[in-house]
């Protein structure tokens, strides 16, 4: 709705727009999403962790800090008056790899599969598979830098640090 409110105020006011598309952002210092309910958990001594759905789920994740770098591309670049990019990598990857990630860094060694379970019933509304189509970013010379496994452990890191310092 909002990117059809957009292009009103383009045809009416001759108003120039972006629309950012974000998927499934995730980095330090967010503290909603996955990562953090796991590490969260984890936190808490919980095992095995339970998460919804079938964990064959696919979401197109992407690291905080190029999502911001992302968005300065689109704020200085483009010439169009009305458009919408979508911020993701065009990677999708299972909300069950990703909750492995989470589960290796934490552990420091990879975790065996008992460590993990899915009640196999989703939220009412959720697509199986959310991944974007990047060629947009990309066609405005984008690359994103941050790897997947990399930006897992830094999430991490950071919220154990966190834990560290509230103690």
């Amino acid at each position: 709705m909002m990117e059809m409110h957009c292009q009103s105020y383009r045809d009416t006011y001759g108003l120039r727009s972006r629309v950012a598309r974000l998927f499934s952002v995730y980095g330090p210092e967010l503290k909603k999403q996955l990562l953090w309910d796991l590490c969260t958990r984890l936190s808490a001594g919980e095992s095995p962790l339970t998460l919804g759905g079938s964990g064959d789920e696919l979401r197109d994740w992407t690291y905080v800090h190029d999502v911001v770098r992302a968005l300065d591309v689109l704020a200085f670049q483009g010439d169009e008056a009305c458009s919408t990019i979508n911020i993701g990598t065009g990677n999708g990857t299972s909300v069950r790899d990703i909750a492995r990630g989470v589960l290796n860094a934490w552990h420091s060694t990879p975790t065996g599969e008992n460590m993990l379970g899915f009640t196999g019933k989703g939220r009412p509304g959720d697509p199986f598979s959310l991944v974007a189509d990047p060629s947009r970013l990309e066609d405005l010379g984008f690359e994103w830098r941050m790897p997947l496994h990399d930006g897992i452990a830094a999430v991490v890191r950071w919220f154990r640090a966190q834990s560290v310092a509230e103690a």
